[in-house]
């Protein structure tokens, strides 16, 4: 998925503000329906005032701020389900630190992703924004957890291919 981030703010010292949008080409199975997954972030696309934090795992998943203000948080994330029931998949933020009392309030979002089907796997975008006040140095997680496990795959699929099939474009 993609993520992209606009500091609202008054209180920054730059002239254009700080943004970034970072995204992620990896897939990743939910192997447990009881570990807490971080979305993988690992290229940036544009920044300014606003980067990942590190290449290694937990860092990668960061989302750091340099300057103080509200940013408006956007998202988007591909869920894909092998199983033949909907299975829902939990997303929310967290801020400066791997525990949940840092879990930010009202923000987790529930999505289901549609059951499996003549043999192609159920699949789902979802993307939101949440607007948060941050102060220099502060960083963000986000956050996903799915019901049920070894079914669900955060992923990414190539540009014109599905996961199942591709077909051709052709002009009349």
């Amino acid at each position: 998925g993609d993520v992209t981030v606009i500091n609202l703010g008054a209180v920054y010292n730059t002239m254009t503000g700080s943004y970034g949008s970072f995204y992620d080409t990896g897939s990743y199975l939910a192997t447990s329906n009881t570990t807490i997954y971080s979305m993988s972030i690992s290229t940036t696309d544009i920044s300014n005032g606003v980067y990942i934090s590190g290449a290694a795992n937990p860092y990668n998943t960061y989302i750091k701020f340099t300057n103080a203000g509200v940013y408006n948080i956007q998202f988007s994330a591909q869920f894909s389900n092998s199983d033949n029931v909907g299975v829902d998949v939990a997303i929310w933020l967290r801020k400066n630190n791997g525990s949940s009392v840092n879990d930010l309030a009202d923000t987790t979002g529930i999505c289901t992703v549609p059951p499996r089907k003549g043999g192609t796997n159920g699949q789902t975008i979802t993307s939101w924004n949440y607007y948060v006040n941050l102060a220099a140095g502060d960083f963000l997680q986000l956050l996903w957890h799915p019901t049920t496990a070894n079914v669900i795959t955060l992923e990414t699929i190539a540009a014109g291919r599905s996961e199942e099939h591709t077909s051709e474009l052709q002009s009349p």
